[in-house]
């Protein structure tokens, strides 16, 4: 009887450690699929985000898709807003039988992780734009050869 009373509370115990390390660990992944959606995985639930660009960082509106095996909701939200972050996550929490919680503390670690997503975002069209504008010094050249433009009067 004793030696299955440790057996229980031993397991007890690394549950309780396996529940703490999940929670530490965050976002298991993000994955950009060819049509340009954003796939994320946090444990059991896969969250698919569309119409993130990185233009206007007042907002965080998006296209989101929860999840859960067989079970999806799935709705446009600015995820600045906690208002809509709230109802997304109580219908959502209904659709897939998941604690409204844990959808809550889901919606704020993707905040960081599209925050992160985005600055990138930014940064590679920044380096396009610049790589398209720049000209070389022989299309330099080129152009004094035309004659300058003279202003109508």
């Amino acid at each position: 009887m004793a030696e299955r009373l440790r057996r229980s509370k031993d397991l007890l115990n690394r549950r309780d450690a396996e529940t703490e390390r999940r929670r530490k660990r965050g976002p298991q992944g993000s994955v950009p699929l060819p049509d340009g959606t954003l796939q994320i995985v946090l444990y059991n639930r896969e969250y698919r985000v569309r119409g993130l660009t990185g233009v206007g960082l007042e907002k965080l509106k998006i296209n989101l898709r929860l999840n859960v095996g067989n079970l999806f909701h799935l709705d446009t939200l600015d995820l600045y807003q906690a208002r809509a972050r709230a109802n997304f996550a109580q219908i959502a929490a209904k659709h897939c039988r998941v604690n409204e919680s844990v959808i809550n503390a889901d919606l704020l670690s993707l905040i960081e992780t599209l925050e992160a997503e985005r600055l990138s975002m930014r940064k590679t069209s920044t380096n396009e734009a610049e790589s398209t504008a720049a000209m070389t010094e022989a299309e330099k050249r080129g152009g004094d050869s035309f004659p300058e433009r003279r202003k109508a009067v």
